[in-house]
């Protein structure tokens, strides 16, 4: 969705730009793999845009062997940097085909998913074009990815560094994920990388907020969470890990390699219903006055809906919790802008770094001027929230502090309702149409012309 933004930006600025990406084949077969194939998002690009898709990519007879025996960890372990590595050579040709026909003038390339840094460099190498290589995410830097083995980091911990040498410039995502970048590759010139946030769409926001509230009780505080959060917390009541959650650990922690490790906790519902759980028994008529709304993937849970009814049973916070799954973009503005306040949680690095992430729904958050429950450690999103005037900030893992914050905000909400003044000007800052320009002054500084092709794969 952002790099659709960006696309139709650039054309209104009055550059040319073409956008390659899969053969449609690839996605209906599953390739790469995508929950929801959004097609509107081609039909909203302005017609300057011209895409173009790349032949069938046939997965090859390893592919196939492999998963007909169920071996999908050597499937990982093969596929690498990830799955989208069977779609580089085609993506090559493509653009190669695309570099004969048209002057192109820069090369622009946006991951996830990674192999499509790996076309990029390929491309530049060919023809000698400038290239812009976009990181949405931390690599090998991210304290949240995991690897098959120490030979497979140190695999992609090269392949990062080739693409950092030869990438014109690097974009990161937040000013720290940039910062961590400079010191964990200190041979790095800090000019040769900048920092471009996520944005909101004004236009969509604008429209979610134009429409009457459709809350049935305003005596309620609706607390909604958008997005992903990590899979429900094996542990039982008492908080201390079961035989289950000792044995998937142990596991998890044989199989996999992480350089940097998280609190695995803190982007899952737990802390939060232990917080609700402990607010209720303090106050009994705040059951009735509290509804907390998730919408999203539950990731890491086979059958999150069973999941989750487990631990509100556990919790005894039956009717204040209410799942919808995964919903229309459209939806999750509109559960936005009828909450009371919007909840963002995100794990603690075992470090003790600052956390270079902000997920892409804290910046429609902000637009949206609620009053915001950040259950974040120290970093980037913590600095937004409280800089926008909405954070109300807490530690992601602290149980009285999350139940305190919320019976303040209870309390502001029955007397009157909960009030924040939020810095417009802060929050501009992220709009779409105004990175997007950022970026296209990016495009004219290393070519000095206005026009693009965008090696995107989405």
């Amino acid at each position: 969705m952002r790099l659709g933004r960006f696309a139709g930006h650039f054309a209104s600025f009055g550059g040319r730009v073409t956008v390659v990406t899969a053969a449609m084949d690839d996605y209906q077969a599953g390739f790469p793999k995508r929950r929801h194939l959004d097609k509107t998002l081609v039909e909203s690009l302005p017609p300057e845009v011209r895409i173009v898709r790349t032949e069938p990519v046939r997965p090859g007879l390893i592919y196939h062997w492999l998963h007909r025996h169920r071996m999908r960890r050597l499937v990982r372990c093969w596929y690498s940097p990830d799955m989208v590595i069977r779609w580089q050579r085609a993506a090559v040709r493509a653009c190669k085909a695309i570099c004969r026909d048209d002057p192109v003038d820069s090369i622009y390339t946006s991951s996830n998913p990674l192999s499509g840094h790996l076309v990029g460099m390929a491309l530049s190498r060919a023809t000698g074009l400038p290239w812009i290589a976009e990181f949405r995410d931390p690599w090998t830097c991210s304290p949240f990815r995991s690897w098959e083995s120490v030979l497979h980091y140190r695999y992609e911990r090269r392949l990062q560094a080739k693409i950092l040498h030869h990438a014109t410039k690097t974009l990161m995502n937040t000013p720290v994920a940039r910062a961590q970048l400079l010191d964990e590759f200190p041979w790095l010139a800090p000019g040769k990388t900048d920092a471009v946030t996520n944005s909101f769409e004004p236009s969509e926001v604008k429209e979610a907020r134009s429409k009457p509230s459709g809350k049935s009780d305003s005596k309620v505080m609706l607390v909604a969470h958008v997005g992903t959060m990590r899979g429900v917390s094996p542990r039982n009541q008492e908080g201390k890990p079961g035989l289950h959650g000792r044995i998937r650990r142990f596991r998890d922690n044989c199989a996999r390699y992480r350089p940097v490790g998280s609190e695995p906790l803190g982007n899952s519902p737990w802390f939060l219903f232990h917080a609700l759980r402990e607010l209720v028994a303090r106050h009994p008529e705040a059951r009735d006055r509290i509804r907390l709304v998730l919408a999203g993937n539950i990731a890491l849970v086979t059958n999150p809906v069973r999941e989750l009814r487990k631990l509100v049973s556990e919790m005894g916070l039956e009717g204040m919790v209410e799942y919808l799954g995964e919903i229309p973009h459209e939806d999750a503005l509109t559960l936005m802008h009828n909450a009371d306040v919007l909840l963002v949680n995100q794990e603690r690095l075992l470090d003790g770094r600052a956390c270079p992430v902000v997920a892409a729904k804290t910046y429609e958050y902000m637009a949206m001027e609620k009053p915001i429950l950040g259950l974040v450690p120290p970093g980037d999103t913590r600095e937004f929230l409280l800089k926008s005037g909405l954070g109300v900030i807490t530690a992601p893992d602290d149980v009285s502090e999350i139940a305190g914050k919320l019976f303040e905000l209870y309390q502001e909400h029955t007397n009157g309702g909960i009030r924040r003044t939020p810095d417009r000007e802060f929050i501009e800052q992220f709009r779409s149409d105004r990175l997007a320009r950022k970026v296209w002054d990016i495009f004219e500084e290393v070519t000095g012309k206005n026009r693009a092709l965008a090696a995107i794969h989405e």
